[in-house]
């Protein structure tokens, strides 16, 4: 370690180091006295290395500026930055506690609730960070401490970008820890809210299952894993968990950042919901680590077919149309009577001409018998020939 980190180095005439309490990939956080309002303090120190970039030391400070806008006790607060011969360096308030990190180390996965409980509450913090326009872009256990009563602190806002702010970092420079970078920013995308909630996902599928989703034989494969893969969904790890938390976990991390929840808030909400036992209404995206299909619309019932006679209906014939029989008897009775009359002719005219009963001829002269009337005949009924 540099001789410049040496318990008893004072920063800025005020902050006296006392011990080394952690160490990150860009800086070291040090416990040190403040004698002028007598506490103790967390100071971060930004690598020697990393110090020499002078756009990244502006960055830092700026940056720890922006953090210290931020009063919520979800976060830790900031106190002061400063640059005190080449070392830049951010005060903050000094937390009881420790880090997810080693306790996720020390026990594997948490108590359900108080997994839940915690991703809640660093939910809750993001959501105020978001609505001042900054963006963690590092969320990871260990910048999330536990204290003793349960309650949450997010920390470490050392490299998170004011949005729209001038990025001083270099393009295609990837800024976060690998394990829990956003897709977005494995591809050197610009990233905003929907980075911190991807990262919170990743956490809380850790607290869940004791491992995380993602793993690869080096920090880039681990990495580039979340690219072309997804994890195992977490009810195949821990079967007890409820459909609507594993649901929760798998929309904050879906590849897309249009499939995730929109700000921290939605995932703060959707958690709290799903922790009391209401299922989420949201349903999961295409690259989520779930078992569940999108539920597709409700299939209309079939339209009812008409019921078949197995018997074909018979043929329909028309009926035929009554016809009257034709009328026998009176051209029978018309003929006779016409036969009687010539004959009754015939035997008188034949009497007649023979003088009958005297012996002598009758002066008496035959006469014919008029025709009273005469009309044709229709003798096969009424079917419209009539015969004279």
């Amino acid at each position: 370690m540099p001789e410049v980190f040496a318990p008893g180095r004072v920063l800025g005439d005020r902050y006296r180091l006392d011990h080394m309490l952690a160490r990150g990939g860009m800086a070291t956080v040090w416990v040190a006295e403040d004698p002028l309002l007598s506490r103790q303090v967390a100071v971060k120190l930004l690598h020697p290395e990393l110090a020499i970039d002078e756009g990244l030391r502006t960055r830092f400070r700026n940056e720890a500026i922006a953090a210290a806008k931020l009063a919520h006790p979800g976060i830790v607060a900031t106190y002061d930055t400063g640059d005190d011969d080449g070392i830049a360096y951010i005060v903050m308030e000094l937390v009881d506690g420790s880090n997810l990190r080693h306790l996720l180390d020390q026990h594997g996965r948490l108590h359900m609730n108080d997994a839940l409980n915690i991703a809640t509450q660093v939910g809750d913090a993001l959501e105020h960070a978001h609505r001042h326009g900054l963006v963690h872009r590092d969320v990871k256990p260990a910048n999330v401490l536990v204290q003793p009563d349960g309650r949450v602190k997010v920390t470490d806002f050392g490299i998170a970008k004011a949005t729209g702010g001038d990025d001083l970092t270099r393009t295609g420079t990837v800024i976060g820890t690998a394990r829990y970078l956003a897709p977005e920013q494995v591809n050197g995308e610009a990233v905003d809210g929907r980075a911190d909630v991807y990262a919170l996902g990743l956490v809380l599928y850790e607290m869940l299952t004791g491992r995380p989703p993602f793993g690869g034989d080096s920090d880039v494969a681990t990495a580039v894993a979340r690219l072309t893969s997804a994890p195992e969904p977490v009810r195949d790890l821990r079967p007890e968990v409820p459909r609507a938390v594993e649901d929760v976990v798998a929309r904050s991390l879906a590849r897309d950042p249009d499939y995730r929840y929109a700000s921290a808030k939605e995932f703060r909400d959707a958690l709290a919901d799903a922790a009391r036992g209401k299922a989420s209404a949201s349903p999961p995206s295409p690259s989520a680590p779930t078992r569940h299909v999108a539920p597709r619309p409700p299939t209309p019932p079939p339209r009812p077919r008409p019921i078949r006679d197995p018997t074909p209906p018979a043929r329909s014939i028309p009926a035929p149309v009554a016809r009257p029989r034709p009328a026998r008897w009176p051209w029978v009775v018309f003929v006779i009577v016409l036969a009687a009359a010539a004959i009754a002719g015939y035997f008188i005219a034949t009497r007649d001409e023979s003088g009958g009963g005297g012996g002598g001829r009758s002066n008496s002269t035959l006469q014919a018998i008029p025709i009273v009337s005469a009309t044709d005949f229709d003798p096969e009924g009424d079917n419209g020939a009539e015969s004279p």
